[in-house]
């Protein structure tokens, strides 16, 4: 398999020097040093992407079908242009299961142990957002034709280029992805390499929590007439935007910031509890 994949490594190098300038499109395949933002914080893209012909430039090379045999023209088709990255991409020409010359099923070596980025851009009409969509999974497996555990699902929206990202930790030796029932759908710019942790925290949970916060607290009145806060309701909610602020500036820990996010978006849920209802005991109303 090593030397199988040296050698169609090499077939697509020398077939670059020969490619036309109008195939160099827009890059949507991440890149070393790009970063990744997750709820567990923000990671870099430290490898190379380890799927060869990610975006069909080189036809059907180094993709197989669901029934583990090379795609064929009877079932799928290449599309010159128009692909998420601007250039080309592989187009279903009809649809079956998961294990179908229609569909598509290719694995990739990964280390156990590693954290990765897996993603990939698809294209479904809207005609055929109605079923099947389900079928386009993402498995972690134990060799690379099988489906061991799923951890993800294609993303679609219809008549748009859609973007699927999964980060993952590598619990089995093999990710394989296998789209069955494509329903004439269209698939570009795969990526599958290494992340590196980063010691920059990922604080947008936190801000958009507090920005939240500010926002109902300035759009909401103080008072005892229905519909209004109590003046101990809004300082509750005021105390815990300020202890939310405080720790977005001294937080060193990811788990820091999700706990604070969390704890905020409580504190505005049990603000929304408390606005003042019909009546209030003791205040006097005239019927």
């Amino acid at each position: 398999m090593k030397t199988t994949n040296l050698i169609l490594s090499l077939g697509l190098m020398l077939m670059s020097i020969f490619l036309p300038s109008s195939l160099v499109a827009q890059n949507v395949i991440p890149e070393l040093g790009d970063k990744i933002t997750t709820s567990d914080g923000i990671y870099v893209v430290a490898g190379s992407n380890l799927i060869s012909n990610p975006s069909f430039d080189y036809g059907f090379a180094d993709w197989l079908a669901g029934n583990n045999q090379e795609l064929s023209e009877n079932n799928f088709e290449i599309i010159s242009d128009g692909g998420a990255d601007g250039g080309a991409y592989l187009k279903a020409k009809g649809s079956a299961g998961s294990t179908s010359a229609s569909s598509i099923k290719k694995g990739w070596a990964v280390e156990v142990g590693k954290t990765y980025l897996f993603s990939m851009w698809a294209l479904r009409s809207a005609s055929a957002m109605s079923s099947n969509t389900q079928y386009s999974r993402i498995y972690a497996s134990d060799s690379e034709t099988a489906t061991t555990e799923q951890i993800g699902s294609v993303n679609f929206t219809a008549d748009t280029w859609t973007k699927t990202e999964i980060v993952f930790t590598a619990e089995r030796p093999y990710l394989v992805v296998n789209l069955g029932w494509m329903n004439s759908s269209a698939v570009d710019a795969f990526f599958l390499g290494i992340l590196e942790a980063s010691d920059e925290l990922a604080t947008a949970i936190l801000e958009q929590a507090i920005a939240d916060a500010k926002t109902l607290l300035s759009t909401t009145e103080e008072g005892i007439e229905r519909g209004q806060y109590p003046t101990e309701v809004r300082a509750a909610l005021q105390a815990a935007i300020d202890e939310a602020q405080s720790t977005l500036t001294t937080a060193t820990t990811q788990e820091q910031i999700n706990e604070a996010a969390e704890t905020l978006r409580a504190a505005i849920a049990e603000y929304k509890l408390n606005a003042v209802q019909a009546f209030v005991l003791g205040k006097q109303y005239n019927i």
